[in-house]
């Protein structure tokens, strides 16, 4: 322990910053004062944004929804239909009064998104489950009339119909027949895996 005390103190005498006995300490300079270098964000990589999923659906629509992005992403159509988006918005609108007049089944907007760290676009899409439950109930009856083929499972419906919305969020405001071709597409990918 001794040992040790004499290392440290002899160490502390041989310090030259330290001032010889007798003499006045010379103050030390501040240290020059730097100022922040400001970072301008730049836009992420499209290869590496992964849009957030944001849904306020509860209960059965918010397992749906999980399942549909599950599938989109497994037959490999998610990543070509949300490239440019930051986030996918996905809500429901329950009852007879918000389903719209002319049976449509779901609705998709588009619309740019500009933050500090993020360019590009919000895809907000509307489904109508009173619409959707009484065109599949249509769907099925002309099934067994033998005049239309057989509907879509449930699973497979929900992706598909997800997959066509997301479709007029691409670029460029693609109408029908490319949100049908990309409905199409899926519903295909689908059966086969």
């Amino acid at each position: 322990m001794v040992g040790v005390l004499t290392v440290v103190v002899l160490a502390a005498a041989c310090d030259p910053a330290r001032p010889e006995a007798g003499t006045e300490a010379t103050p030390t300079p501040p240290a020059p004062r730097v100022t922040p270098e400001v970072v301008v964000p730049q836009e992420r990589s499209r290869a590496r944004v992964h849009p957030r999923v944001v849904t306020t659906a509860a209960g059965r629509n918010r397992t749906r929804v999980r399942r549909a992005v599950r599938d989109l992403r497994a037959v490999r159509v998610w990543r070509r239909l949300t490239r440019r988006l930051v986030a996918v918005d996905i809500h429901f609108r329950p009852g007879r009064a918000r389903a719209p007049a002319d049976g449509h089944l779901a609705d998709a907007y588009w619309t740019a998104v500009v933050e500090p760290d993020l360019v590009g676009g919000l895809c907000s899409i509307s489904f109508y489950p009173v619409a959707i439950g009484a065109d599949r109930r249509r769907s099925q009856r002309l099934f067994e009339r033998g005049l239309a083929p057989q509907p879509a499972r449930r699973p497979p419906f929900w992706a598909a119909l997800l997959a066509h919305e997301l479709a007029h969020c691409l670029p460029g405001e693609p109408g029908e027949p490319t949100a049908r071709r990309w409905e199409a597409k899926a519903l295909d990918r689908l059966s086969k895996s």
